[in-house]
């Protein structure tokens, strides 16, 4: 987000907020609006990519929902706890 104002910042982080898949936006409507927010950064000395990442780099998808949902977050936070090192007793 180098060379935009703190208000355009400021803009483009409301409107993140508002539209994020996570909180119920459209998965499609967010990726081309990121697209355009990215497409002006390529103006004149502007970056041609952020952070290294081809443009449109973006994916969105939904995480399982229901008893799918529940078992696979399960064995998610299962995984983490074996991954943890034992206490030293």
């Amino acid at each position: 987000m180098r060379g935009r104002s703190r208000d355009q910042r400021g803009a483009y982080r409301a409107w993140v907020r508002e539209n994020h898949p996570d909180r119920g936006g459209d998965p499609r409507a967010f990726a081309e609006g990121v697209a355009r927010w990215r497409r002006s950064l390529d103006g004149p000395g502007a970056l041609a990519s952020e952070n290294g990442r081809a443009p449109g780099g973006i994916q969105a998808f939904r995480a399982p929902r229901g008893p799918a949902g529940w078992v696979l977050r399960a064995l998610r936070r299962r995984a983490a706890r074996r991954e943890r090192a034992r206490r030293l007793r």
